[in-house]
């Protein structure tokens, strides 16, 4: 649930996660590793959302991509498990105390080797 769909806050410096790129990580990671799969799958999968100002996320679009970045095909389990684990990521921080309140954008780009993640970007 958004709160404010007309001030909506783009700065990536603005937000920010409990436990820092590494809780993000860590969540993600969990999550792939319990599922424990492998996908036939190598290139990137785009993750974009937004925070509201309870630092809950939603309005997820997800877009796979291959190493051109042009879009690709993916297995629809792989996606819905990037879908699960964004979803999972509800400790968002407001750094900016100008923009507590409002609602943030956010993306994540998952590199994803052989059906694993390689990185994650954001």
């Amino acid at each position: 649930m958004i709160c404010n769909e007309s001030d909506l806050v783009h700065s990536r410096t603005s937000l920010s996660y409990t436990g820092g790129r590494r809780g993000i990580e860590d969540i993600i990671r969990k999550l792939f590793d319990e599922e424990a799969q492998e996908y036939d799958f190598d290139g990137y999968i785009s993750a974009r959302f937004l925070v509201n100002c309870h630092g809950k996320p939603g309005r997820l679009r997800i877009e796979p991509m291959d190493d051109g970045f042009l879009e690709q095909a993916a297995p629809e389990e792989l996606m819905e498990l990037v879908r699960k684990s964004v979803m999972a990521l509800d400790q968002w921080v407001v750094i900016k105390p100008a923009n507590e309140g409002k609602d943030h954008s956010k993306y994540l780009i998952f590199k994803i080797r052989r059906g694993e993640i390689d990185a994650i970007t954001h």
